[in-house]
């Protein structure tokens, strides 16, 4: 009876350890922890006491010899047992060494492009440098500050003959454009209406009856609407050695300077004949609500069927093959921490046209859908002073030299024109960056 008992104790304690070793095999693995903090001494030292145990009792060789198998297993299940938890912890702590030194890299690389431009390039070494100037910011630059002083020149000596300058001087920026954005796969940019708007601004300087007249109505209330307020909502900012921030600047600002000068300055008579009752005197031009209003819009919603033949029918295959290619739609989706993007997505919900967990997305309906309406109602609302613009000489010379200033009160502007003066070794003044706009004195006073 002694043996008998003995032995079911021994086979008892076996079973416990089993389980302590083992765990819930029904838990997934989720006992690990608890392994871990029972994989010690003291139950290593129980196994030991049992074998002794074993040894000790009066039980028939046979039995004695599984019990001792048994416990020999069982101190291999927990040696294994051990040895793969260690295994564990060490492969979390190499994996969490190694997201944390990614995560290090990352963070320098995005430090190391913003200050040097290179993600790869140390800002010790970048410190070092001697500013180097590229040839073609240097093209940019000379180019920019004299298309400058030309504009302010043709339009305050001879206004008559900036229509002329506006179609000669956008051939090559359009297409040096062309030939850059092809590159980088944004050649669809130059189906935005702010281009279609720039090809008929030039089309009513040749032939400026077309349309009975109307399409100058039109192309003033588009030019002085949203495109100039473009400047704004895309920041547009007149950094003379970006080429591209210069051909911005200028395809947004040129069609409102060439309507500004065909509707009030001498020398547009035969333009003005089209749109008031005396050409020889602007102040007999008017508008009503289908000139200022109706033609307009029109021709908008024709633009926006045109694009959206082009880009979604005609392209669509294009599109859904090469994710690289950019049109506004996409490049404002994909840019989620933009300003622009927030206040679209914000106004897509007060709308009802998506759900407030819903962010802007660029293949489907609905986001496509609020694209064009959220253009629209920006159209429709940045176009409404324009008849006031049309009626009243100063308001429009004020909204014009308005417009200048934010072109150059862009922080991005302002951060970049001090950079590039110190690269010339020239001191930063706040006057320089604040009178980028159109009045000539302001370079004079720069380079004092």
């Amino acid at each position: 009876m002694f043996t008998s008992h003995n032995q079911r104790m021994a086979s008892t304690r076996l079973g416990d350890l089993e389980v302590e070793a083992v765990g819930d095999p029904d838990d997934n693995g989720a006992s690990s922890p608890n392994l871990a903090r029972r994989l010690d001494e003291d139950l290593l030292g129980k196994v030991s006491a049992l074998l002794e145990d074993v040894a000790k009792t009066a039980v028939p060789d046979d039995q004695r010899e599984k019990l001792v198998q048994r416990a020999r297993a069982l101190n291999a299940q927990l040696s294994e047992a051990k040895e793969k938890t260690k295994q564990k912890f060490k492969s979390t702590a190499d994996k969490l060494k190694k997201h944390g030194t990614e995560l290090k890299t990352t963070v320098t690389k995005y430090r190391r492009k913003v200050i040097t431009g290179d993600p790869e390039k140390r800002v010790r070494d970048f410190v070092k440098e001697t500013p180097v100037v590229k040839t073609i910011d240097k093209v940019s630059f000379t180019f920019g500050v004299l298309a400058l002083n030309v504009i302010q020149g043709i339009v305050l000596k001879a206004p008559s003959h900036f229509g002329w300058f506006y179609c000669i001087i956008m051939i090559p920026l359009l297409a040096a454009r062309y030939y850059l954005y092809k590159a980088d796969k944004f050649q669809f940019f130059l189906m935005d209406f702010c281009y279609f708007l720039n090809a008929a601004t030039a089309l009513c300087v040749f032939l400026p009856g077309v349309w009975d007249g109307n399409l100058l109505h039109v192309c003033f209330v588009m030019a002085n609407g949203p495109l100039a307020w473009a400047i704004v909502a895309w920041r547009n900012s007149l950094v003379f050695h970006s080429l591209d921030k210069v051909t911005s600047v200028y395809i947004h600002i040129l069609p409102p300077l060439a309507t500004y000068c065909w509707r009030w300055f001498p020398g547009y008579e035969s333009t003005r004949q089209h749109i008031c009752t005396d050409p020889q005197d602007p102040s007999t031009c008017s508008t009503d609500m289908y000139t200022a209003f109706v033609y307009p819009y029109a021709f908008y919603l024709t633009w926006q069927v045109f694009y959206y033949i082009v880009v979604d029918v005609v392209h669509s295959k294009e599109f859904k093959e090469d994710q690289e290619l950019q049109t506004s739609l996409r490049w404002l989706y994909r840019s989620e921490s933009s300003a622009t993007t927030k206040v679209m997505r914000h106004v897509a919900v007060a709308l009802h046209l998506i759900n407030k967990d819903e962010s802007l997305q660029e293949d489907t309906v609905k986001g496509k859908l609020s694209f064009m309406v959220l253009q629209f109602i920006y159209t429709v609302l940045t176009t409404l002073p324009c008849i006031v613009l049309y009626q009243y000489f100063w308001l429009h010379t004020a909204f014009l030299m308005g417009i200048s200033v934010m072109v150059s009160e862009t922080k991005w502007c302002r951060g970049v024109a001090t950079s590039q003066l110190k690269a010339f070794n020239m001191t930063p003044t706040h006057t320089y960056v604040r009178t980028l706009s159109f009045p000539p004195v302001a370079f004079h006073r720069a380079f004092q």
